[in-house]
């Protein structure tokens, strides 16, 4: 094969905005032999790679192309469209930059690369960025307890106090209703303990998840109490919710009155996760 020194002009001249994922950029090239002639009519082999760093950083994503140059020797194709040998273009933190884009190209259509040619991408299109920061918030988990001792002088269901967080990834728990609120539609997961002092015998303790006020149909665990002066209970589960629903953990207490909800992230906590949407 006859090895050519080209001349390389290339251009990313926009960010493509779909309806879904995974966006796009749109990527031309003119490309030149070693007399500065124009490749004309003819498919080439493109690589292009996604460089994080430096010119000769680490690849974060690689793809390949297989166009054909028009009669001006150029060649049109969109970055995140193409055969992915490796990483996933959604998936780059464009905060995370610079990033540069390394185009290697096979004027006789293959992988035999001959023409190279590497570029910053000075500004990151905002619906790159846009998209990417979206899919961040879809990670959405906490973990809050029970950090002072609480009496409990009446029968009944009773939200627990969960004044304290150890993470709210996403904003989603409100410390002063001491509720959950879903972001979005989907699966979530969740358990929780909850420490009862002072109880007498046959006493009873319930805990259970309340979905907008109402009780789920999973009850996190129930235990009947005798001859024992403190108890934990606790469990987890899994159950679909709507954008907008409100969660909270909840403790029933029955026979004697007189409880106390014991304090600290060991003894009385509730988690909890979106597992998909």
């Amino acid at each position: 094969m006859k090895k050519l020194y080209t001349i390389l002009t290339a251009v990313i001249l926009t960010a493509t905005v779909w309806a879904q994922s995974p966006q796009k950029l749109s990527y031309q090239a003119v490309i030149r032999d070693a007399g500065n002639d124009l490749v004309t009519e003819t498919e080439v082999g493109i690589q292009i790679s996604i460089l994080q760093g430096a010119p000769d950083g680490t690849a974060v994503y690689v793809e390949k192309h297989a166009p054909v140059t028009n009669e001006n020797g150029l060649t049109s194709i969109e970055i995140g469209d193409g055969d992915v040998e490796s990483g996933v273009f959604a998936d780059i933190d464009w905060s995370a930059g610079p990033y540069y884009v390394k185009t290697e190209i096979d004027p006789d259509g293959g992988s035999t690369y001959t023409i190279e040619g590497t570029s910053q991408l000075l500004s990151v299109p905002y619906a790159l960025y846009a998209d990417y920061a979206e899919n961040a918030s879809d990670k959405v988990a906490f973990h809050v307890y029970n950090s002072s001792t609480d009496a409990l002088s009446t029968t009944g269901w009773h939200i627990v106090e969960l004044d304290n967080e150890i993470f709210d990834d996403g904003n989603n728990f409100n410390n002063t209703d001491d509720q959950f609120v879903a972001p979005y539609d989907g699966v979530y997961s969740f358990s929780g303990t909850v420490s009862v002092d002072d109880l007498v015998d046959m006493s009873l303790v319930i805990i259970g998840v309340f979905v907008n006020g109402s009780h789920c149909a999973y009850y996190l665990r129930e235990y009947i109490n005798e001859h024992t002066q403190s108890y934990s209970a606790n469990g987890s589960l899994t159950v679909k919710l709507n954008a907008g629903d409100i969660v909270d953990l909840r403790v029933y207490i029955g026979g004697d009155t007189d409880y106390t909800i014991s304090s600290g992230d060991y003894y009385t906590y509730f988690s909890g996760h979106l597992v998909y949407r």
